[in-house]
């Protein structure tokens, strides 16, 4: 793939899910696989996402993973989970159980291992390891 680069993070959210429409349009018996972290420039991803790409976006196709967590309830200000899922997943006819949340609730090595063992299960695996789109 070749690098893209844009000029703002507007324009960069734009790209990046123009891309991600793109290529889940043009095979769509695939399912995507895709992790998402938290933070500024996501958020306004998500957001951008859910107001102006949800009627083109195809749901089924994609399941939604996260890279990483903080260790908080799913409803604390810090929480990956709830930026996404109050920006995006509670705007969009994505089916729950396509998305795969860690538990930042939970203990911590607990939680590690479960959502690596929900990731082998349920990813393509490369080498030996989970791989995302």
């Amino acid at each position: 793939m070749k690098p893209t680069i844009c000029p703002s993070s507007l324009e960069t959210a734009h790209s990046v899910i123009s891309h991600i429409i793109k290529e889940m349009k043009s095979q769509p018996n695939k399912t995507v696989n895709i992790a998402f972290s938290g933070g500024e420039t996501p958020g306004l991803m998500f957001d951008l996402w859910a107001n102006e790409y949800a009627g083109i976006t195809p749901w089924k196709q994609l399941n939604i993973w996260w890279a990483e967590e903080r260790c908080v309830s799913p409803e604390h200000s810090d929480s990956n989970y709830r930026l996404v899922r109050t920006l995006l997943l509670d705007n969009v006819p994505i089916p729950r159980n396509q998305v795969f949340r860690i538990r930042g609730e939970s203990d911590p090595q607990k939680e590690a291992a479960r959502y690596s063992e929900l990731a082998k299960k349920n990813l393509p695996m490369q080498d030996g390891y989970p791989t995302f789109d």
